[in-house]
């Protein structure tokens, strides 16, 4: 059995566990954006008792490895009825290096493989798709030693902004083993609000991750003044976050999906999470009928 193969049974046991957490389809998660305030301990609290199955983080630094062993080393985390999801970090890809290095990446992964967490990697600008190629190429060979699953992840004003230019550099490394997320925000920040069904459709066979919020049809004219165009609330917006959910779901997409937690200004912040477990519990019987 070659490694291409051994990760791809690996990201489908990661889907599993995910999955047997909650013990149903599309198990959810939540960044731990706007969470800061607690302690990994008490974020993991309140996100268990809300109803969600595990959490998503940032690591880019040093720093952000001792946070990452808090989490880890939580009661719940070892025990197993609380999950990490995925880590996210932030990339910049130049001709001739990766930042950040992979002597500190190679330390995120051997925290990763302990938990069967995802890493979930943003590419900032200045760079090209075949450099990108090359550098997912040497990064899946060494997250590959540690079972590590690599989940490309399209932002909004980065160098991969869409699943569909994701999924372009994933097939021009020729490897089965890197998988993409897909973002309802970072979708339509892209324009692809009125073609969110045949994306989804396009890259379904490589979506690993996917995020849920709600937010509104029309975007800002001016992104930079914030994001509370495409991240709401799931109770808010006018765009129909049911029908994104249901066409996920129709894709046969079965694994977690993320909480997209960032600038929401909802107090208790407590209530909030919980009252989007209860919505997100409806919605999705909703697609599964």
């Amino acid at each position: 059995m070659n490694m291409n193969t051994k990760l791809l049974i690996l990201l489908g046991i990661v889907l599993i566990i995910n999955s047997c957490s909650s013990n149903k389809r599309n198990p959810l998660s939540a960044y731990n954006f706007m969470m800061t305030e607690y302690t990994p301990a008490e974020q993991q609290d309140i996100l268990k008792r809300s109803g969600y199955s595990g959490i998503a983080l940032v690591v880019n630094n040093d720093g952000d490895l001792f946070a990452l062993d808090d989490h880890i080393n939580t009661l719940g985390m070892k025990q197993g009825d609380f999950h990490l999801t995925a880590v996210l970090t932030g990339l910049e890809i130049t001709a001739d290096s990766i930042k950040p290095s992979t002597f500190f990446l190679e330390k995120l992964f051997r925290r990763l493989e302990k938990t069967k967490a995802i890493f979930w990697p943003i590419v900032e600008k200045g760079t090209t798709d075949i450099r990108v190629s090359e550098a997912f190429t040497q990064l899946a060979e060494l997250a590959s030693k540690y079972s590590v699953p690599i989940v490309l992840y399209p932002h909004d004003k980065t160098y991969m902004e869409t699943a569909s230019h994701a999924l372009k550099v994933i097939k021009m490394t020729g490897r089965k083993d890197l998988m993409l997320s897909f973002h309802l925000c970072h979708e339509l920040r892209a324009g692809n609000g009125s073609t969110m069904s045949k994306t989804i459709q396009e890259v379904s066979p490589y979506i690993a991750l996917a995020s849920i919020n709600g937010a509104d049809i029309k975007m800002q004219a001016d992104s930079i003044a914030g994001w509370d165009d495409a991240i709401k609330p799931l109770y808010s917006g006018t765009y129909n976050t049911q029908n994104y959910l249901d066409e996920l779901v129709k894709s046969g997409y079965r694994g977690p999906i993320v909480l997209h937690t960032w600038g929401i200004k909802e107090k208790p912040f407590e209530t909030y999470l919980f009252r989007s477990s209860q919505i997100y519990s409806q919605m999705l019987k909703k697609s599964l009928k």
